[in-house]
């Protein structure tokens, strides 16, 4: 699925039913001011999507007991407003790659909590004033955030990924990134990538949502 929703500050997929799997899609909000995906209901998964947003979030997810893993959320919005995610009733997200790109302005926060205490393990959130905003518990993640949150670490973004810049992107890790080898393994919800790669490849899973394969770039 792959397109624009049809009104400003929707989605391009809006749903609330719940015990729902989202997985292998690609949901872009394209030129217009809307959100990659909208979900309230509760017991959702979403997993290997690539969900691109250019409104007050890339994607709102608002209904309890939701899994977010090995995805790719990209907020495109170039004015400095907009978070990569929002999110309420304590989710829990692995292995996230959660970006503004890097030539986008900045502004904003990766990860805004309401509602309970997210668990945020083995993510990368770059390109955002903030990483995170909330109650959250976090687990070797990495920013570019001078002040992160706790259980972050701060890197140089443009050290992590084939090309952080808006119009050619590329969110597969590069040699040498940071995010190699450093994050914990989560066997439940870790692996494998949003690309089908078995974690580990090296000693230890990657951070974000693809796992780096020497000579291929994830």
């Amino acid at each position: 699925a792959r397109g624009a929703a049809a009104t400003a500050d929707a989605g391009v997929l809006t749903g609330d039913l719940p015990f729902t799997t989202i997985g292998g899609v690609q949901l872009s909000a394209g030129a217009t001011n809307n959100r990659g995906i909208i979900w309230s209901g509760a017991s959702l998964t979403v997993q290997n999507c690539i969900i691109e947003g250019n409104s007050w979030q890339a994607g709102l997810f608002t209904g309890a007991t939701s899994v977010i893993r090995n995805n790719l959320f990209v907020q495109r919005r170039s004015d400095g407003g907009g978070n990569g995610l929002n999110v309420e009733a304590a989710p829990t997200i692995v292995n996230c790659t959660i970006v503004r790109p890097s030539d986008n302005g900045g502004g904003g926060t990766g990860v805004a909590a309401a509602y309970g205490t997210v668990v945020l393990t083995n993510c990368a959130v770059f390109g955002f004033t903030a990483d995170t905003s909330g109650s959250l518990t976090v687990t070797t993640c990495m920013t570019d955030d001078a002040s992160p949150t706790s259980g972050f670490s701060t890197v140089t973004y443009a050290d992590q990924f084939e090309d952080p810049a808006n119009a050619s992107s590329d969110f597969r890790l590069k040699t040498g990134a940071d995010l190699i080898d450093a994050g914990t393994t989560d066997a439940t919800h870790g692996t494998p990538d949003i690309a089908g790669t078995s974690r580990p490849e090296g000693s230890g899973y990657d951070i974000g949502c693809w796992e780096f394969v020497s000579g291929g770039g994830g």
